[in-house]
């Protein structure tokens, strides 16, 4: 509602804030900034800021438990970019007209529930109706931090999840309680997000996270073209026409330029909110991410390796031995 509540009150609306596209200090969008060329840093932002475009993708991590999943994967889809295309255009939009570029840019206004209020209280004026507003702004962002971090420890355990009944995790994390929730891998998750908040503010969290959020999309998107190119007929709930596997490779190569080159810059520069430098926390998040080698090494070399039924040649080896001790027989 707030992405178009400007239709309400249309005189507090100057659309001549998006003729022109300027940094907060009044520069050119062209000009360098924090010692970097605009397309680097702009590479470096993209880094910081493309998870809440990907996120999306969260939707799929729950198509598995509706009723229809041939059905309701391609509305559940399609619903979820669409609102996301409306959210991320119409609500940036809606604060530069309304707010103007250089409020955006004031460091008070950092805080969302204040730039929400402070949004609501030119568009709506000052009376109780607004008052009323924006402790109903204040409530829809504290339940939106809420499903956020329930998203972020139920989604990821059901990947987890579906690594390990695939065999490439531990089998710990394949275990389902009587509802058949992967209650192993929530827990995990929770242990996981409460080391994660003491790490610092939401500059270093999200260089941290980002290193293997960002990451995950490039194998995962050759790999679907790999498997459209290399198993055609395979049975699938949805299928995308031809192309998008294609498209699918434009778009790996664009997170990996992000990733390899955006990454870096970001971590190493003090452009951020907090203005500090954040490289540790870049490479703890390499660290984290390289730790699934060791994960899939205790699941193939331990795990499975003890549950596999002994080779023909390993059970030769133990009957001659018997047989050597026993001295062949009565």
């Amino acid at each position: 509602f707030l992405a178009i509540s400007w239709i309400f009150h249309p005189s507090v609306v100057d659309f001549g804030q998006l003729t022109h596209f300027r940094h907060v200090n009044g520069s050119g969008f062209f000009s360098p900034s924090y010692g970097h060329g605009w397309l680097t840093i702009s590479i470096a932002f993209s880094f910081l800021l493309t998870w809440n475009v990907i996120a999306m993708e969260a939707a799929a991590c729950y198509i598995g438990e509706t009723r229809d999943p041939d059905r309701d994967a391609k509305i559940a889809m399609n619903l979820e970019g669409g609102y996301g295309v409306f959210i991320y255009t119409l609500i940036p939009v809606a604060f530069v007209i309304v707010l103007g570029l250089h409020a955006l840019g004031n460091a008070s206004l950092a805080d969302p529930k204040t730039m929400f209020i402070t949004f609501g209280a030119k568009v709506f004026g000052a009376s109780s109706a607004s008052t009323a507003l924006d402790d109903l702004i204040a409530i829809m962002l504290i339940l939106a931090l809420i499903l956020s971090a329930l998203n972020a420890i139920t989604g990821t355990a059901r990947s987890l999840h579906q690594m390990s009944y695939d065999g490439h995790f531990p089998k710990f994390f394949s275990r389902v309680n009587s509802h058949g929730v992967p209650g192993h891998s929530m827990a995990f998750n929770v242990v996981c997000s409460i080391i994660v908040v003491f790490m610092g503010g939401a500059v270093q969290i999200y260089t941290f996270s980002n290193v293997g959020y960002l990451f995950s999309f490039i194998p995962v998107l050759i790999g679907y073209f790999l498997l459209r190119q290399m198993r055609p007929n395979v049975r699938r709930p949805y299928r995308l026409p031809e192309w998008m596997k294609y498209l699918a490779l434009v778009i790996a190569g664009i997170y990996a330029v992000v990733y390899v080159w955006g990454g870096p810059v970001y971590a190493n520069c003090a452009c951020n909110a907090a203005g500090k430098k954040t490289l540790p926390y870049y490479f703890i998040g390499i660290g984290t991410l390289l730790s699934y080698a060791i994960f899939w090494w205790y699941r193939k070399y331990v795990e499975d390796k003890r549950a596999a039924p002994p080779s023909a040649e390993e059970r030769g080896e133990r009957g001659a031995a018997v047989s050597a001790a026993g001295g062949g027989g009565p």
